[in-house]
């Protein structure tokens, strides 16, 4: 497998230009659902739903963002 990925072209791979893992392919995803969820219990329980959703960042994903 190593060798195949060897023969890849750089741009195959995420960077700052070509992020792999952005916020619209998370976080609106979530928040989709999300609400979609809430409608429905909203709805059934007749009061209002709050939900907490927390993200974040992993240690080595933060420090190789701090760089660019």
């Amino acid at each position: 497998m190593l060798a195949k990925v060897r023969t890849l072209s750089p741009d195959k791979f995420p960077d700052k230009a070509r992020e792999f893992c952005s916020s619209d392919q998370k976080v609106a995803k979530i928040r989709a659902a999300l609400t979609s969820i809430v409608d429905l219990l909203h709805y059934r329980l007749k009061r209002p739903v709050r939900i907490l959703a927390i993200t974040g960042l992993r240690a080595e994903e933060a420090r190789i963002a701090a760089k660019c």
